[in-house]
């Protein structure tokens, strides 16, 4: 799973102008360029790769609020960083979720 969420983020990565780090779980860390990193994502638990690679940038917002992803340095840069490099797209879970979630509760 880890070489999944390494290649999606090294996709954002080159879709984005703002230099970022990743550091992961069971150690290692990615650079996405020679410059500073503006934030560097740092994996506490590897059930946040799953969230990501299901959900993309919904999973990886569930995965910091519930402590298993950190965000080191400027969360508005990683914010900029992630919808500049296409992670705003909704995966097609999350509009099954999201159409799941309709149904359910009707608003």
């Amino acid at each position: 799973m880890r070489s999944l969420i390494e290649t999606a983020l090294r996709q954002v990565g080159e879709r984005t102008s703002i230099p970022f780090a990743v550091r992961f779980a069971e150690g290692g860390e990615h650079r996405t360029s020679d410059r500073p990193p503006a934030f560097t994502l740092v994996f506490r638990d590897a059930r946040a790769y799953w969230r990501i690679a299901a959900f993309g940038h919904i999973g990886l917002l569930e995965a910091y609020f519930d402590g298993e992803l950190d965000i080191e340095g400027s969360l508005a840069r990683a914010m900029a960083a992630g919808m500049e490099g296409g992670m705003d797209r909704p995966k097609p879970l999350v509009r099954v979720r999201n159409w799941w979630h309709e149904l359910r509760f009707s608003n």
